[in-house]
């Protein structure tokens, strides 16, 4: 497959959709029903949670897919293992030492 055709607002989309999830999995966890401090917290959660949400839409429904004639799953699976492997490597970039 060509990944070179993913339109780059897609692909922006995938970044942004994993850096919320990432977000999300780091926030504490809070007891239910803890009310100390738990409504600023569970407001900056539920809005996290509302822009996955957009943003999942916004890939699922975005126009490329009906330009493919088949393999839309197939599609889907390899731009997340394309965005994936983006952010490694700029992970990857972050963590080493820069040439003098």
């Amino acid at each position: 497959m060509d990944t070179s055709r993913f339109p780059q607002d897609l692909i922006a989309a995938q970044h942004a959709w994993y850096d919320l999830d990432e977000r999300l999995a780091r926030l504490p966890a809070r007891p239910a029903g803890d009310p100390g401090g738990a409504v600023d917290d569970g407001e900056r959660e539920r809005r996290l949670h509302a822009r996955l949400q957009e943003l999942s839409l916004y890939i699922a429904g975005h126009p490329f897919w009906e330009t493919l004639p088949g393999g839309v799953v197939a599609a889907r699976i390899e731009l997340k293992r394309r965005v994936r492997a983006e952010r490694a490597a700029r992970a990857g970039a972050r963590g080493r030492p820069r040439a003098a």
